[in-house]
């Protein structure tokens, strides 16, 4: 496990961290319980890596539905790369199932290995997104952010994070990770982070709305 990292798991962080990157605790919920629903409809007949291609396939278009929601966001598929990309904030988000997500000694493993396109754009992530001179243009480009979905004897968990460094199509190193849903069954996730509006205090300790 990386050191350096910075790991939100309060509620209350989490959904102000959240909402600095253009998405919603909401939002990660929906994903996660809907790519996990797509998940437990393969059955026996279905090849043996259907369910983590539904989930896949289901957390991708949910992804886009949510966030499509708002028009600042809009479908990219870079090099192959099924993705949704905010051009104001150059915020860039993919989902992928992982092995095991919300464990702060365990850095979250897809299920299926990463190609040299994720590679790259996970290495892109070490590059600061803006100047320090206001008025300057991305250095990165776009800041690759992942939604990760693992499930495990029907309890889910997903995080929001920033990879910055891939060996062999796995994660090997996380610059921030945000825990959104952590071991819940499908029943309990609609309960999880209820909080009101007055109990969040947007804290922008970075500016991502720049152009």
């Amino acid at each position: 496990m990386n050191t350096g990292i910075k790991v939100s798991e309060n509620r209350v962080d989490v959904i102000n961290r959240l909402s600095l990157l253009g998405i919603s605790i909401d939002q990660v919920r929906e994903i996660a319980l809907r790519a996990i629903t797509a998940k437990y409809n393969a059955v026996s007949n279905h090849p043996q890596n259907a369910g983590g291609t539904l989930a896949y396939l289901e957390g991708v278009k949910t992804l886009r539905d949510e966030l499509g929601k708002d028009s600042d966001w809009e479908i990219a598929r870079p090099n192959n790369m099924e993705t949704i990309r905010n051009p104001q904030t150059k915020i860039e988000y993919a989902y992928s199932n992982v092995d095991y997500a919300c464990r702060v000694e365990h850095n979250p493993q897809p299920i299926s290995k990463k190609g040299k396109a994720s590679k790259k754009a996970v290495d892109n992530n070490q590059l600061p997104l803006f100047e320090d001179d206001c008025n300057s243009s991305p250095v990165g480009n776009y800041q690759l952010w992942y939604v990760l979905v693992s499930e495990k004897n029907g309890h889910i968990s997903a995080e929001v994070s920033l990879p910055t460094s891939m060996e062999d199509g796995c994660f090997t190193m996380f610059k921030e990770r945000i825990f959104c849903v952590i071991d819940a069954t499908s029943d309990e996730i609609d309960d999880l982070y209820q909080v009101s509006s007055d109990e969040v205090e947007y804290n922008d300790e970075i500016t991502i709305s720049k152009k």
